[in-house]
């Protein structure tokens, strides 16, 4: 289900509601959803947990111009006293690739792509 969360908005709207079966991909859904979900809403930022993310989804979204806000990462908890990908900072190019990440001691580092995945 993908809905309006703005607090300033008066009401909040559901803009699409989608049912696959439980082996298709939460990421492939979103992808196939978000052509016409930027046509008929204009959409620029989208909120989703970790299972919405994947190298095809950064494509779509760069391609018609919609950020991606991942709220969680896919995968077991995080334990409280590691670091995690939130706890850095991610400059990103023109085109919405990664360049460089910057850890919370403020060292950084060049990113480069690697068997479809980001590699550091």
């Amino acid at each position: 289900m993908i809905e309006t969360c703005d607090p300033q908005n008066e009401f909040q709207l559901i803009n699409k509601v989608q049912v696959e079966p439980s082996d298709v991909e939460d990421a492939e859904m979103l992808k196939q959803a978000l052509p016409d979900l930027k046509t008929r809403t204009d959409v620029h930022q989208i909120h989703t947990d970790g299972g919405y993310g994947s190298p095809d989804v950064d494509e779509a979204m760069r391609e018609v111009k919609v950020e991606q806000i991942q709220t969680a990462i896919r995968g077991r908890k995080p334990a409280e006293e590691k670091l995690g990908l939130e706890d850095f900072e991610w400059e990103m190019d023109g085109e919405g690739r990664a360049q460089d990440v910057i850890c919370p001691h403020g060292q950084r580092v060049g990113v480069r792509a690697g068997r479809g995945e980001i590699a550091i």
